[in-house]
């Protein structure tokens, strides 16, 4: 499996656990932002991203289901800690981060 898909699969996986726990403790008006702008557009445009196809489904209907949620495009340098903890859980193949 190359590295850009896994990394690519790891985001989808990593927003659609956090919108479900946001979810779960009734959070809205959230603000949701990611430096992977391949997601943002598949999520936001409807772009087709094949593998990830059924991960974001569940994504987009997790941000229907909270109230004032939004997805947003920022870069990496104004994402550091996600990016920190997802290059950890990558580095490490942790299943709990």
């Amino acid at each position: 499996m190359r590295r850009s898909f896994r990394v690519r699969i790891t985001l989808c996986l990593a927003l659609r656990e956090g919108l479900s726990f946001a979810k779960e403790i009734e959070c809205v008006n959230l603000e949701v932002e990611t430096d992977a702008i391949n997601v943002v557009s598949a999520v936001v445009e409807n772009r087709e991203l094949s593998m990830e196809g059924p991960i974001l489904e569940d994504v987009k209907q997790l941000l229907a289901q909270l109230r004032g949620t939004g997805i947003h495009h920022v870069c990496r340098s104004a994402n550091l800690v996600a990016h920190l903890l997802a290059r950890f859980g990558f580095n490490y193949n942790c299943t709990n981060v």
